[in-house]
């Protein structure tokens, strides 16, 4: 082991710090204008609760990445090596706001539940991630990366691009101009000194003066959620969400393990980059920073990010990760946040998540073979019908009501089996279709809860399908 000394900061941790920031914090100001304009929450618990333990959570994940990355060091004598990325997942952020935290607001009226059941989701999504870290090779080996990465797009299509193209047209003046002036900027050969989505918001901030969507009256009013908010234990807020969680354990459970999958990846490119870490210790560490984070008032998951390489380029270190992790405190434990997002309008965010949904899209298609396309398609379509019930209420009929119940683990499974089937993976196929009955039967998928015998019907039409992919299997030359 290494004694090598390092330095507690270098002068490239400026420029990832910067990037690093910036990539989790548009998230959170679109997340506050979410839970207080949609999802119901007054600004006293977003302020006053949630970001406190947000930024807590972020604090105590940055100090474990720096820690880590100077620990990693040592052990492998890399004098170079970088804090490996990670922060608030970008799909389980939205899923969590769109898919179980508004869907549990619109249905009882109760804001406060919905952030319990935020809460409860991120507790149990951290703790089945720490499950599954020990069996990594198993889940990585058994589940078509064509399923896994479907199964992301159709999330990002549905709850990123479908949900906010909705809303966008709530003030269409300043979302429409900001949609374009933001995709061209990013899809053209314009060249600036600004960044695309900053020069987006300050376009969204010039229509918003200019249509009085934002007023000094807003801004100064802001003001008043300036205070030192201690972040507290929420066990009041745990207790109700887990009391109706279960209704979303689809949701968590499919969005849990294809996201595991993408921290593994972050975790390989590091390794990729020249920094070897061990993947089970960095995605246990992240985790238990979440849950503690989720005990504090924070609904949002953290996972190992993409782009490690790209600090590596630049030469950075481990300083960065505490620039990023002292940066969050301050901003969500201050109520500073309150000020940026009350001259931001909402409309100029939504764009930028629509950008992420398009990037989260096409990402699925690019890691994966021409040949699995249309499979990957049913992975997108099944979560759009999950999103029209949302919107439909009760005029849902019911067959496609049977379908959006567990939308997220039915792409997984049917995109799995066609997946396996077209390698000629017969007895994988079985085996799922199997799982699939099994899910069916206790009410995980086709229900809107959990039961015994949920759904005979379709617990019988899997095992049929998998007694015929036997036949197939078995006289798979001669037919």
């Amino acid at each position: 082991m290494s004694t090598l000394k390092r330095p507690l900061f270098v002068k490239s941790d400026i420029d990832a710090a910067f990037g690093v920031f910036f990539d989790g914090f548009t998230k959170v100001i679109a997340g506050v204008a979410i839970m207080i304009g949609s999802i119901g929450l007054s600004s006293k618990v977003v302020f006053g609760t949630i970001l406190p333990g947000l930024g807590f959570g972020v604090l105590l994940l940055h100090v474990f990445t720096w820690w880590l990355g100077n620990k990693t060091s040592k052990k492998t004598n890399n004098t170079s090596i970088v804090a490996i990325p990670a922060g608030i997942t970008a799909g389980r952020f939205f899923i969590w706001l769109f898919a179980i935290m508004l869907p549990t607001y619109i249905s009882t009226k109760d804001a406060t539940l919905a952030l319990g059941v935020g809460l409860a989701a991120n507790i149990i999504s951290s703790l089945l991630t720490i499950v599954l870290s020990f069996f990594e090779k198993a889940i990585v080996n058994s589940i078509p990366s064509a399923a896994l990465f479907g199964t992301l797009a159709g999330g990002g299509v549905t709850w990123l691009i479908l949900a906010s193209l909705k809303d966008m047209f709530v003030t269409p003046l300043i979302a429409l101009v900001c949609f374009f002036v933001l995709l061209v900027l990013y899809t053209s050969n314009i060249k600036t000194k600004l960044s695309p989505v900053l020069i987006s918001i300050l376009v969204g901030v010039i229509l918003g003066f200019s249509t009085k969507n934002i007023t000094i009256k807003n801004i100064t009013d802001s003001f008043s959620s300036l205070s030192f908010n201690i972040p507290f234990i929420q066990i009041n807020y745990i207790l109700k969400g887990f009391s109706v969680v279960l209704q979303f354990l689809p949701i968590i459970i499919a969005f849990t393990v294809t996201e595991f999958v993408t921290a593994l990846q972050g975790v390989e490119q590091a390794k990729v980059a020249g920094d070897v870490y061990d993947g089970k210790k960095t995605i246990i560490g992240v985790s238990i920073m979440s849950v503690i984070s989720a005990l504090f008032g924070n609904p949002f998951c953290f996972s190992v990010w993409w782009g490690h390489g790209t600090w590596k380029d630049i030469k950075a270190s481990t300083g960065y990760s505490l620039i990023v992790g002292i940066s969050y405190f301050i901003l969500c434990s201050t109520g500073l946040v309150a000020i940026v997002t009350a001259v931001i309008p909402t409309a100029a965010v939504l764009p930028i998540l629509i950008f992420v949904g398009m990037t989260s899209l096409a990402g699925a298609f690019q890691n994966e073979d021409k040949k699995y396309f249309s499979l990957m398609s049913i992975a997108i379509a099944v979560p759009i019908i999950e999103y029209i019930g949302n919107i439909a209420g009760d005029a849902m009929p019911n067959s496609l009501f049977i379908l959006a119940k567990g939308a997220p683990l039915i792409a997984l499974a049917w995109t799995s089996i066609l997946v396996f089937c077209s390698e000629s993976k017969f007895k994988n196929a079985i085996i799922t279709c199997f799982i699939s009955a099994g899910a069916a039967f206790i009410g995980l998928i086709h229900s809107p809860s959990l039961k015994i015998n949920a759904n005979l019907e379709i617990t019988i039409a899997y095992l049929i399908t998998a007694f015929i992919l036997f036949i197939f299997n078995f006289k798979k030359e001669k037919i």
